[in-house]
């Protein structure tokens, strides 16, 4: 086909090899290979590199691709893109690519590439987004990638780069994202952010690397030129994650960091801050996550610490706090964890967190002030771990009598830290230490001096699990989360008789799961088992079913054989996560004869058929996860038990596409009802007026389906409801005008309906508003003047309607606004 311009055959098993002659063809401008089963070397025919009006070239995801990337790539002078990820490709990146002039994107992402990157990458075209994540690249990272003042985006997570953090890219107005967790980077983190002026950062990420010195002040500042301007005083106000833990750092942290008020995860744990937390971090509207465990804080735990946000995660443990746990940290509703051990917290426990009710596990669409982006990973469990043991604590209910040595216990600690290389997390094990073993950071013992809790999480922790933990004879709880752990599934625990709780996730672990899991000393005391998040393969063990005091399960995220069907697994469980699984087949007839069960997630597989009518009949069932999967039909309750599950909190069905039918009516008994997400499907119908009355609603997802008619006016009236998404849809008439009757409402998207009317003035005058999207709809009126004039409003799109009017004033001058789109109206006046 000498003619051809654009080939994609993506998404397919094509096997054998990338043919020589695909690259002769002449006219040829995009080439999308990728997600198929391609392998051995992409090699160029012997004739030459003929495809030189390449602009696209995208071979990602064939896994077994291998060799080097050929040289004859750099006579492409079109190419703009370049993919490359999930291969196996080895050697170092050819230099030849750096001077491509046309080169924007360039990812290879999951390969086996050595050396260094390019020095002349990004002085030669306008770059703008460089992956390389996951290979084995050392060397400097090159100073000109923002050479030409297009550059977004870096992520160069898990290699061997050492040096410093190019003051080039801190000063680079342009980026967005630089991650670089997993690296060798020394020396200070570079001055020169606030020459950025642009304020464009969302996400920077340099944990588990050698970084020290100090926060640099002009991270979160604005320069003198900007204080001149009368500009907000604050740096980076879009910033979402600031991730710099594991490093060298030193000094206080800065205060004013509390005034990223965009900022959802903070993490600044393992390294050397001194100091007190300011008081500033806790009045963030949009923190999730707080990790400064393991420094050198002092004082107290700021007294509005989890009033002012969503709280999920606080860690504060292993520091020198002293003052009593204050009231409030659940404010929000949503805390999983409080890790605040090691420390010399007094007074007694608050009784809030005894009825701290959580019910937002991984999500979309999470409105501000809520809960998480999609990029930010969301907890394991629904309960909430509270981690307040405290040897130099006076905090009641816990505080015990001091322990007795346990004969070899504290050498069986010795060795596991060994084992690690002794990592600085662990470097308080030692035997020269005052004290006994019971008093070592993370370690906590019973009254005979055995070692009983083990909490380890989020500690930088890398290597082959440690047999010496098998030899703990009286171990209850073991906490590995979220380090670098590889090697398969450590059966030494079958030896740990008394283990209740075993929490792998987030790590390296590999291979099947045991095929005897169940039939080991397991089964006598394990209630809850954290398997998420690694790279276990094969079937899931039917013998799990064996585990008969199991009440916690959640194998998430980890590649399962896509070929077997979903296990009849555990007996009487009050969570099942078997999420990004693999599995097929229907529905697990099994989970319907499971009357205790709370939470059910079984997103991101490849189940069929329809929802059986008898997941209705659960009746302790809290959190239902169905999305992301190919169900079909319309969604039935049982007509014999009908809607028995009165506790449910949180419903996802979405993306399964073919769901058909109305929202059943039965929905509407449902008080306790939080977040109903049904986006991506084929629903139909009007959009019953009972949603509007749920006295609990804070979320409604019904976006690309086929709802008509119109939005219940009571919408917003009866809930504190904060975000409502129904683009893509067929919907008619005004914009209820009362969302933000209960002052929580933060977001609308109503994009691509056929609203008419006028923006509603209460709206306008929502202090809480943050989102407010209506593209192609056909609205009329003008903008009320009191629109975007308070609150932390920071999107406003109404392209394609009929508006007419000026452009509020006090668009102006609002900081936080990110994005203004309003064209193709009939607006009128100046620009301010």
């Amino acid at each position: 086909m000498p003619e051809l311009e654009d080939l994609g055959l993506s998404n397919n098993a094509l096997t054998g090899s990338i043919p020589l002659r695909v690259w002769s063809l002449s006219k040829l401008q995009i080439l999308d290979l990728s997600t198929n089963n391609f392998t051995g070397d992409v090699v160029v025919d012997g004739n030459g590199m003929a495809a030189k009006s390449l602009t696209i070239i995208d071979i990602s995801k064939n896994y077994k691709l291998t060799g080097s990337i050929p040289e004859a790539f750099g006579l492409l002078e079109n190419l703009t893109t370049l993919y490359l990820y999930v291969n196996s490709f080895s050697s170092e990146i050819p230099a030849s690519i750096a001077p491509l002039p046309s080169l924007s994107e360039l990812v290879l992402d999951g390969n086996q590439f050595t050396r260094t990157l390019p020095e002349e990458l990004g002085k030669h075209s306008g770059l703008g987004y460089v992956a390389v994540r996951d290979n084995a690249l050392t060397g400097s990272i090159p100073e000109g990638l923002c050479a030409r003042g297009q550059f977004i985006f870096l992520n160069a997570d898990n290699n061997c780069l050492n040096g410093s953090i190019p003051v080039g890219l801190a000063n680079c107005v342009t980026l967005q994202t630089l991650s670089l967790n997993n690296n060798q980077l020394a020396s200070a983190i570079p001055e020169g952010w606030s020459s950025t002026g642009g304020g464009q950062i969302t996400y920077l990420a340099a944990s588990n690397n050698r970084l020290n010195g100090s926060i640099p002040s002009d991270l979160v500042n604005c320069d003198d030129e900007g204080r001149r301007r009368n500009k907000p005083p604050w740096k980076m106000p879009g910033m979402e994650l600031l991730e710099l833990s594991n490093n060298a750092l030193t000094g206080s942290i800065p205060e004013a960091l509390g005034l990223l008020e965009n900022l959802v995860i903070l993490s600044l744990s393992l390294n050397s801050f001194s100091g007190e937390i300011p008081t500033s971090i806790a009045r963030l509207p949009s923190l999730w996550i707080l990790q400064l465990n393991n420094n050198q804080l002092t004082g107290t735990l700021p007294a509005e610490l989890g009033k002012h946000s969503y709280l999920g995660f606080v860690l504060v443990g292993n520091n020198a706090l002293i003052g009593a746990i204050l009231e409030g940290l659940c404010t929000g509703g949503q805390l999983f964890q409080l890790y605040a051990n090691n420390n010399c917290l007094n007074g007694s426990i608050p009784s809030d967190l005894a009825f701290c009710y959580r019910s937002s596990p991984q999500r979309r669409g999470w409105g501000p002030k809520k809960t998480p982006p999609r990029r930010f990973s969301a907890p394991a469990d629904v309960d909430v771990v509270l981690a307040l043991f405290l040897p130099c604590s006076c905090l009641a209910a816990t505080h015990q009598a001091p322990p007795q040595p346990a004969v070899g216990e504290a050498v069986l600690l010795l060795k596991i830290k060994s084992t690690w290389g002794d990592p600085p997390a662990l470097a308080g094990w030692n035997a020269s230490a005052e004290g006994t073993h019971c008093d070592w950071p993370l370690v906590r013992c019973d009254t005979a001096g055995r070692v009983r809790h083990l909490f380890l999480g989020s500690t930088g922790l890398a290597g082959p699990f440690p047999d010496a933990i098998g030899d703990l004879s009286a171990l209850t709880y073991l906490d590995l989360s979220n380090n670098s752990i590889l090697g398969a599934f450590p059966t030494v625990l079958y030896r740990c008789a008394s283990i209740e709780y075993i929490d792998l996730s987030q790590n390296n672990f590999t291979g099947e799961l045991p095929s005897d899991m169940g039939r080991s000393r397991l089964g006598e005391s394990l209630t809850a088992l954290f398997l998420d998040g690694n790279l276990f393969t094969g079937a899931i063990p039917p013998s799990l079913g064996s585990l008969t005091r199991l009440q916690r399960l959640h194998l998430s995220n980890n590649p399962f054989d896509r070929r077997r069907r979903a296990p009849g697994i555990v007996q009487e469980p009050l969570s099942l996560w078997v999420d990004t699984c693999s599995l097929v087949g229907e529905f697990p007839s099994s989970v319907l004869e499971m009357p205790e069960l709370e939470v059910l997630a079984l997103s991101n597989n490849t189940l069929t058929g329809r929802i059986p009518p008898r997941v209705w009949s659960l009746s302790k069932l809290q959190m239902l996860f169905l999305n992301a999967n190919n169900f079909t039909g319309d969604v039935v309750v049982d007509g014999n038990g009908g809607m028995a599950t009165k506790s449910l909190v949180a419903i996802d069905i979405s993306e399964n596409y073919k769901l058909t039918g109305s929202i059943p009516e039965a929905f509407g008994l449902l008080e306790n009802l939080t977040y109903l997400i049904l986006s991506f499907n084929n629903f139909s119908g009007e959009i019953p007026a009972f949603i509007a009355r749920l006295p609990s609603l804070l979320e409604l997802e019904l976006n690309n389906n086929q709802f008509t008619g119109t939005l219940s006016a009571e919408l917003g009236k009866h809930s504190d409801l904060g975000y409502v998404g129904v683009h893509d849809n067929a919907l008619t008439g005004a914009i209820p005008e009362g969302l933000c009757a209960r002052g929580q409402f933060s977001s609308l998207n109503a994009d691509n309906n056929r609203f008419n009317g006028s923006i509603p003035v209460s709206l306008a005058n929502c202090a809480t508003l943050d989102t407010l999207s209506l593209n192609d709809n056909q609205l009329t009126g003008a903008f009320s003047e009191g629109l975007c004039t308070r609150g932390h409003f920071r999107i406003l799109t109404a392209e394609n309607n009929r508006l007419n009017g000026s452009i509020p004033s006090g668009l102006a001058n609002y900081a936080t606004l990110n994005k203004l789109s309003l064209s193709n109206n009939q607006l009128t006046g100046t620009i301010a």
